[in-house]
Protein backbone atom coordinates (compact mmCIF):
# COMPACT_ATOMS: atom_id res chain seq x y z
CA UNK A 1 0.00 0.00 0.00
CA UNK A 2 2.79 2.30 0.88
CA UNK A 3 4.46 1.57 -2.79
CA UNK A 4 0.56 2.51 -4.56
CA UNK A 5 0.25 5.77 -2.36
CA UNK A 6 3.82 6.95 -3.21
CA UNK A 7 3.40 5.77 -7.18
CA UNK A 8 -0.41 8.19 -6.72
CA UNK A 9 2.19 10.88 -5.42
CA UNK A 10 4.48 11.02 -7.92
CA UNK A 11 1.43 10.55 -10.22
CA UNK A 12 0.03 13.79 -9.08
CA UNK A 13 2.82 16.11 -8.60
CA UNK A 14 5.19 14.98 -11.54
CA UNK A 15 3.44 13.47 -14.30
CA UNK A 16 -0.08 15.11 -13.80
CA UNK A 17 1.20 18.38 -14.49
CA UNK A 18 3.28 18.18 -17.23
CA UNK A 19 -0.04 16.20 -19.18
CA UNK A 20 -1.70 19.29 -18.24
CA UNK A 21 0.87 21.30 -19.67
CA UNK A 22 1.08 19.69 -22.93
CA UNK A 23 -2.52 19.41 -23.27
CA UNK A 24 -2.74 23.15 -23.11
CA UNK A 25 -0.06 23.54 -25.22
CA UNK A 26 -1.77 21.87 -27.72
CA UNK A 27 -5.20 23.30 -27.47
CA UNK A 28 -3.33 27.05 -27.26
CA UNK A 29 -1.41 26.30 -30.48
CA UNK A 30 -4.56 25.28 -31.99
CA UNK A 31 -6.51 28.62 -31.46
CA UNK A 32 -3.71 30.53 -31.95
CA UNK A 33 -3.05 28.83 -35.19
CA UNK A 34 -6.67 28.63 -36.31
CA UNK A 35 -6.97 32.25 -36.08
CA UNK A 36 -4.22 32.87 -37.78
CA UNK A 37 -5.46 31.12 -40.90
CA UNK A 38 -8.67 32.77 -41.02
CA UNK A 39 -6.60 36.32 -40.61
CA UNK A 40 -5.21 35.02 -43.36
CA UNK A 41 -8.32 34.22 -45.27
CA UNK A 42 -9.20 38.14 -44.86
CA UNK A 43 -11.87 37.04 -41.77
CA UNK A 44 -11.04 38.46 -37.82
CA UNK A 45 -9.56 36.50 -35.61
CA UNK A 46 -11.92 36.23 -33.22
CA UNK A 47 -13.95 34.55 -35.12
CA UNK A 48 -12.40 31.50 -35.03
CA UNK A 49 -13.19 31.37 -31.29
CA UNK A 50 -17.34 31.54 -32.10
CA UNK A 51 -18.78 28.21 -31.78
CA UNK A 52 -21.09 26.89 -34.77
CA UNK A 53 -20.44 30.25 -36.18
CA UNK A 54 -16.60 29.23 -36.77
CA UNK A 55 -18.13 26.66 -38.52
CA UNK A 56 -20.58 28.56 -40.86
CA UNK A 57 -17.39 30.71 -41.98
CA UNK A 58 -15.45 27.63 -42.78
CA UNK A 59 -17.69 27.04 -45.14
CA UNK A 60 -17.60 30.26 -46.69
CA UNK A 61 -13.66 30.37 -46.60
CA UNK A 62 -13.65 27.43 -48.29
CA UNK A 63 -16.22 28.42 -51.26
CA UNK A 64 -19.41 26.11 -50.06
CA UNK A 65 -22.72 27.58 -49.50
CA UNK A 66 -23.31 28.26 -45.68
CA UNK A 67 -26.44 26.12 -46.18
CA UNK A 68 -24.16 22.96 -46.25
CA UNK A 69 -23.78 23.52 -42.13
CA UNK A 70 -27.46 21.91 -42.21
CA UNK A 71 -26.15 18.61 -42.94
CA UNK A 72 -24.78 18.71 -39.80
CA UNK A 73 -28.46 18.68 -38.61
CA UNK A 74 -29.19 15.79 -40.83
CA UNK A 75 -26.08 13.65 -39.47
CA UNK A 76 -27.58 14.30 -35.90
CA UNK A 77 -31.25 13.22 -36.93
CA UNK A 78 -29.38 9.87 -38.03
CA UNK A 79 -27.99 9.10 -34.50
CA UNK A 80 -30.94 9.84 -33.14
CA UNK A 81 -32.43 7.17 -35.41
CA UNK A 82 -29.87 4.88 -34.86
CA UNK A 83 -30.63 5.11 -30.71
CA UNK A 84 -34.33 4.93 -31.58
CA UNK A 85 -33.71 1.56 -33.67
CA UNK A 86 -31.72 0.19 -30.74
CA UNK A 87 -34.00 1.41 -28.31
CA UNK A 88 -37.43 -0.02 -30.01
CA UNK A 89 -36.70 -2.97 -32.06
CA UNK A 90 -35.69 -6.57 -31.82
CA UNK A 91 -33.13 -6.30 -34.28
CA UNK A 92 -31.73 -3.07 -32.64
CA UNK A 93 -28.21 -3.77 -32.24
CA UNK A 94 -27.65 -4.64 -35.55
CA UNK A 95 -29.37 -1.89 -37.11
CA UNK A 96 -27.80 0.58 -34.77
CA UNK A 97 -24.23 -0.44 -36.09
CA UNK A 98 -25.34 0.02 -39.54
CA UNK A 99 -26.76 3.53 -38.97
CA UNK A 100 -23.65 4.29 -36.33
CA UNK A 101 -21.62 3.08 -39.22
CA UNK A 102 -23.15 5.10 -41.74
CA UNK A 103 -22.72 8.17 -39.46
CA UNK A 104 -19.20 8.25 -39.12
CA UNK A 105 -19.14 7.79 -42.56
CA UNK A 106 -21.00 10.59 -43.51
CA UNK A 107 -19.18 12.58 -40.70
CA UNK A 108 -15.79 11.68 -41.87
CA UNK A 109 -16.86 12.30 -45.55
CA UNK A 110 -17.97 15.49 -45.05
CA UNK A 111 -15.19 16.97 -42.98
CA UNK A 112 -12.77 15.50 -45.48
CA UNK A 113 -14.51 17.76 -48.28
CA UNK A 114 -14.47 20.70 -46.39
CA UNK A 115 -10.81 20.69 -45.45
CA UNK A 116 -9.79 18.89 -49.53
CA UNK A 117 -11.35 22.21 -50.30
CA UNK A 118 -9.73 24.70 -47.91
CA UNK A 119 -6.30 22.98 -48.66
CA UNK A 120 -6.94 23.76 -52.18
CA UNK A 121 -7.82 27.09 -51.09
CA UNK A 122 -4.33 27.85 -49.68
CA UNK A 123 -2.80 26.38 -52.77
CA UNK A 124 -1.82 23.24 -50.97
CA UNK A 125 -2.43 19.13 -51.94
CA UNK A 126 -5.54 17.62 -51.16
CA UNK A 127 -3.78 15.19 -48.87
CA UNK A 128 -3.57 17.61 -46.62
CA UNK A 129 -7.11 17.86 -45.75
CA UNK A 130 -6.40 13.98 -44.24
CA UNK A 131 -3.80 15.98 -41.86
CA UNK A 132 -6.12 18.42 -40.70
CA UNK A 133 -8.78 15.50 -39.63
CA UNK A 134 -6.26 13.43 -37.87
CA UNK A 135 -3.28 15.77 -37.35
CA UNK A 136 -4.98 19.21 -36.28
CA UNK A 137 -2.41 19.79 -33.77
CA UNK A 138 0.44 19.69 -36.55
CA UNK A 139 -1.46 20.61 -40.27
CA UNK A 140 -3.18 23.78 -38.58
CA UNK A 141 0.27 25.26 -37.26
CA UNK A 142 1.69 24.38 -40.55
CA UNK A 143 -1.06 26.02 -42.65
CA UNK A 144 -1.36 29.18 -40.37
CA UNK A 145 2.57 30.24 -39.62
CA UNK A 146 3.71 28.64 -42.91
CA UNK A 147 4.21 30.71 -46.38
CA UNK A 148 1.05 29.62 -48.06
CA UNK A 149 -1.48 32.33 -49.48
CA UNK A 150 -4.85 32.42 -49.79
CA UNK A 151 -6.34 32.31 -52.84
CA UNK A 152 -10.20 32.56 -52.25
CA UNK A 153 -12.35 35.56 -51.84
CA UNK A 154 -11.83 37.46 -48.71
CA UNK A 155 -14.64 40.06 -49.63
CA UNK A 156 -18.26 39.43 -47.63
CA UNK A 157 -21.23 40.60 -48.81
CA UNK A 158 -23.90 41.84 -46.36
CA UNK A 159 -26.23 38.96 -48.10
CA UNK A 160 -24.19 36.13 -47.57
CA UNK A 161 -23.87 37.76 -43.76
CA UNK A 162 -27.28 37.53 -43.05
CA UNK A 163 -27.83 33.66 -44.46
CA UNK A 164 -24.16 33.00 -42.13
CA UNK A 165 -26.68 34.48 -39.21
CA UNK A 166 -29.78 32.50 -39.98
CA UNK A 167 -27.76 29.24 -40.68
CA UNK A 168 -25.88 29.64 -37.42
CA UNK A 169 -29.48 29.89 -35.35
CA UNK A 170 -31.01 27.15 -36.93
CA UNK A 171 -27.95 25.19 -35.97
CA UNK A 172 -27.43 26.27 -32.61
CA UNK A 173 -31.28 25.53 -32.12
CA UNK A 174 -30.64 22.26 -33.91
CA UNK A 175 -27.89 21.23 -31.39
CA UNK A 176 -29.58 21.88 -28.17
CA UNK A 177 -32.76 19.91 -29.80
CA UNK A 178 -30.07 17.38 -30.25
CA UNK A 179 -28.98 17.20 -26.62
CA UNK A 180 -32.30 17.36 -24.99
CA UNK A 181 -33.77 14.19 -26.73
CA UNK A 182 -30.10 12.59 -25.76
CA UNK A 183 -30.48 13.28 -22.56
CA UNK A 184 -34.32 12.22 -22.96
CA UNK A 185 -33.04 8.92 -24.16
CA UNK A 186 -30.31 8.42 -20.95
CA UNK A 187 -32.55 9.56 -18.68
CA UNK A 188 -35.39 6.94 -19.53
CA UNK A 189 -32.39 4.35 -19.51
CA UNK A 190 -31.59 5.41 -16.09
CA UNK A 191 -35.22 5.18 -14.61
CA UNK A 192 -36.02 2.55 -16.27
CA UNK A 193 -33.38 0.03 -14.97
CA UNK A 194 -34.21 1.32 -11.29
CA UNK A 195 -38.02 1.86 -11.01
CA UNK A 196 -39.77 -0.27 -8.80
CA UNK A 197 -42.85 -2.32 -9.95
CA UNK A 198 -46.45 -0.99 -9.06
CA UNK A 199 -48.00 -3.33 -6.48
CA UNK A 200 -51.53 -2.02 -7.83
CA UNK A 201 -51.20 -3.99 -11.01
CA UNK A 202 -48.09 -6.61 -10.79
CA UNK A 203 -48.86 -9.94 -11.96
CA UNK A 204 -46.14 -12.93 -10.48
CA UNK A 205 -46.47 -15.51 -13.42
CA UNK A 206 -47.98 -18.66 -12.18
CA UNK A 207 -46.22 -22.00 -11.68
CA UNK A 208 -43.17 -19.41 -9.69
CA UNK A 209 -43.28 -18.51 -6.48
CA UNK A 210 -40.99 -16.17 -5.57
CA UNK A 211 -43.00 -12.29 -6.17
CA UNK A 212 -44.95 -11.17 -3.10
CA UNK A 213 -47.26 -8.25 -3.23
CA UNK A 214 -47.44 -6.42 -0.40
CA UNK A 215 -49.55 -2.98 0.44
CA UNK A 216 -46.50 -0.44 -0.56
CA UNK A 217 -44.18 -2.64 -2.93
CA UNK A 218 -43.20 -5.76 -4.42
CA UNK A 219 -41.05 -7.92 -2.94
CA UNK A 220 -38.91 -11.08 -4.69
CA UNK A 221 -38.91 -13.59 -2.68
CA UNK A 222 -36.74 -16.57 -2.64
CA UNK A 223 -38.79 -19.21 -1.18
CA UNK A 224 -42.26 -19.42 0.18
CA UNK A 225 -40.86 -20.11 4.30
CA UNK A 226 -38.80 -16.79 3.95
CA UNK A 227 -42.44 -15.36 3.58
CA UNK A 228 -43.87 -17.76 6.24
CA UNK A 229 -41.27 -17.28 9.00
CA UNK A 230 -40.78 -13.29 8.78
CA UNK A 231 -44.38 -12.09 7.63
CA UNK A 232 -44.92 -8.19 6.99
CA UNK A 233 -41.37 -7.69 7.98
CA UNK A 234 -39.96 -9.35 5.39
CA UNK A 235 -40.20 -6.45 2.80
CA UNK A 236 -37.18 -5.36 5.69
CA UNK A 237 -35.12 -7.69 4.52
CA UNK A 238 -31.82 -6.78 2.48
CA UNK A 239 -32.65 -7.12 -1.46
CA UNK A 240 -29.47 -9.43 -1.58
CA UNK A 241 -30.89 -11.68 0.51
CA UNK A 242 -34.52 -11.48 -0.62
CA UNK A 243 -33.43 -12.21 -4.51
CA UNK A 244 -31.72 -15.24 -4.63
CA UNK A 245 -34.21 -16.64 -6.80
CA UNK A 246 -35.44 -16.27 -10.77
CA UNK A 247 -38.15 -15.56 -12.08
CA UNK A 248 -39.89 -13.34 -13.69
CA UNK A 249 -42.81 -10.54 -12.91
CA UNK A 250 -44.57 -7.48 -14.97
CA UNK A 251 -46.92 -4.89 -13.77
CA UNK A 252 -48.94 -2.68 -16.67
CA UNK A 253 -45.97 -1.38 -18.50
CA UNK A 254 -42.46 -3.23 -16.70
CA UNK A 255 -41.85 -7.00 -17.03
CA UNK A 256 -38.81 -7.85 -14.59
CA UNK A 257 -36.76 -10.81 -14.38
CA UNK A 258 -34.67 -11.21 -10.55
CA UNK A 259 -36.55 -8.21 -9.28
CA UNK A 260 -34.39 -6.28 -12.78
CA UNK A 261 -36.20 -4.90 -15.45
CA UNK A 262 -36.19 -5.91 -18.70
CA UNK A 263 -35.45 -3.44 -21.28
CA UNK A 264 -37.67 -2.95 -23.93
CA UNK A 265 -39.80 -5.93 -23.55
CA UNK A 266 -43.71 -5.40 -24.02
CA UNK A 267 -45.33 -5.91 -20.95
CA UNK A 268 -49.02 -6.15 -22.82
CA UNK A 269 -47.89 -9.31 -24.78
CA UNK A 270 -45.45 -10.78 -22.64
CA UNK A 271 -45.95 -14.49 -21.36
CA UNK A 272 -44.13 -17.79 -19.87
CA UNK A 273 -43.57 -20.80 -22.09
CA UNK A 274 -43.32 -24.40 -20.35
CA UNK A 275 -43.75 -25.22 -16.87
CA UNK A 276 -40.58 -24.45 -15.93
CA UNK A 277 -40.96 -20.90 -17.14
CA UNK A 278 -37.21 -20.23 -17.70
CA UNK A 279 -38.18 -18.81 -21.92
CA UNK A 280 -40.95 -16.51 -22.40
CA UNK A 281 -41.71 -14.09 -25.39
CA UNK A 282 -43.50 -10.65 -25.97
CA UNK A 283 -45.09 -9.59 -29.34
CA UNK A 284 -41.03 -9.41 -31.30
CA UNK A 285 -38.58 -11.31 -28.80
CA UNK A 286 -37.76 -14.40 -27.22
CA UNK A 287 -36.36 -14.47 -23.27
CA UNK A 288 -33.86 -16.87 -21.90
CA UNK A 289 -33.53 -16.38 -17.88
CA UNK A 290 -34.36 -12.78 -18.42
CA UNK A 291 -31.84 -12.23 -21.43
CA UNK A 292 -33.00 -11.76 -25.29
CA UNK A 293 -32.05 -14.67 -27.81
CA UNK A 294 -30.54 -13.00 -30.64
CA UNK A 295 -31.41 -16.61 -32.46
CA UNK A 296 -34.76 -16.58 -31.97
CA UNK A 297 -38.41 -14.73 -32.69
CA UNK A 298 -41.42 -15.96 -31.19
CA UNK A 299 -42.04 -17.94 -34.63
CA UNK A 300 -39.99 -19.78 -34.90
CA UNK A 301 -39.24 -20.68 -31.21
CA UNK A 302 -40.55 -23.81 -29.35
CA UNK A 303 -40.19 -25.02 -25.43
CA UNK A 304 -38.90 -28.79 -26.06
CA UNK A 305 -39.46 -29.46 -22.23
CA UNK A 306 -36.86 -30.25 -19.45
CA UNK A 307 -35.13 -26.97 -20.07
CA UNK A 308 -34.67 -27.61 -23.76
CA UNK A 309 -35.77 -25.38 -27.02
CA UNK A 310 -34.75 -24.72 -30.24
CA UNK A 311 -34.35 -21.42 -31.83
CA UNK A 312 -34.15 -20.59 -36.01
CA UNK A 313 -30.83 -22.40 -35.90
CA UNK A 314 -29.95 -23.62 -32.19
CA UNK A 315 -30.99 -25.99 -29.89
CA UNK A 316 -30.74 -24.37 -26.18
CA UNK A 317 -30.50 -25.77 -22.75
CA UNK A 318 -30.96 -24.86 -19.07
CA UNK A 319 -31.89 -26.23 -15.66
CA UNK A 320 -33.97 -23.03 -14.44
CA UNK A 321 -32.98 -23.02 -11.34
CA UNK A 322 -29.49 -22.10 -12.26
CA UNK A 323 -30.49 -19.73 -14.88
CA UNK A 324 -27.57 -20.22 -16.83
CA UNK A 325 -28.33 -20.96 -20.83
CA UNK A 326 -26.13 -23.35 -22.90
CA UNK A 327 -26.26 -23.87 -26.41
CA UNK A 328 -26.14 -27.95 -27.26
CA UNK A 329 -23.11 -27.89 -29.01
CA UNK A 330 -23.54 -30.31 -32.56
CA UNK A 331 -27.42 -31.00 -32.05
CA UNK A 332 -29.12 -31.37 -35.28
CA UNK A 333 -32.41 -28.79 -35.18
CA UNK A 334 -34.58 -30.84 -37.62
CA UNK A 335 -34.39 -34.13 -35.60
CA UNK A 336 -33.70 -32.86 -32.04
CA UNK A 337 -36.28 -34.63 -29.60
CA UNK A 338 -36.64 -34.36 -25.90
CA UNK A 339 -37.08 -38.31 -24.66
CA UNK A 340 -36.98 -40.40 -21.39
CA UNK A 341 -34.10 -42.67 -21.50
CA UNK A 342 -31.90 -44.28 -19.24
CA UNK A 343 -29.21 -42.46 -19.02
CA UNK A 344 -30.52 -39.71 -21.30
CA UNK A 345 -33.23 -36.77 -21.73
CA UNK A 346 -32.68 -36.29 -25.00
CA UNK A 347 -31.32 -37.16 -28.70
CA UNK A 348 -31.36 -36.25 -32.75
CA UNK A 349 -29.98 -38.60 -35.46
CA UNK A 350 -26.91 -38.34 -34.38
CA UNK A 351 -26.03 -38.49 -30.53
CA UNK A 352 -27.89 -38.35 -26.98
CA UNK A 353 -27.69 -35.60 -24.70
CA UNK A 354 -27.88 -35.45 -21.33
CA UNK A 355 -28.37 -32.13 -19.56
CA UNK A 356 -27.51 -30.17 -22.98
CA UNK A 357 -24.21 -31.86 -23.31
CA UNK A 358 -23.77 -34.92 -25.94
CA UNK A 359 -22.58 -38.00 -24.34
CA UNK A 360 -20.69 -40.79 -25.75
CA UNK A 361 -22.99 -42.64 -27.37
CA UNK A 362 -23.51 -42.75 -31.06
CA UNK A 363 -27.12 -43.85 -32.46
CA UNK A 364 -26.89 -46.08 -35.79
CA UNK A 365 -28.83 -45.54 -38.39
Amino acid sequence: METDFASAIVFTFLFLPVLLLVVFGIVAVMLVSTAMVYVKAGRPAWLSLIPVYSFVELLDMVGLSVWWALSILALGALSIAGLAICACTDVGFWASILVDTALWVGTFGFLWYVYYRLSHQFGESGWYSLGYIFLPFVFFPMLGFGSAKFKGAKKRSPHIQKHKLIVTGILVAGLALYMLVLMGFVFNAVMSSTRPAKSSSFVAPPLQNCYQVFESQVQHTATQSLLDTYGEAFVNLTPSYVASGNCYGKDDTTVFFANKPIAGADAATFRLLGKAAFYAVDATRVYAGGEVLADATPKNFTDLGAGYAKGRHTVFYSSGASGVLLQVEGADIETFVVVGGDGYDAQDENNRYLRGVAINTTLQN
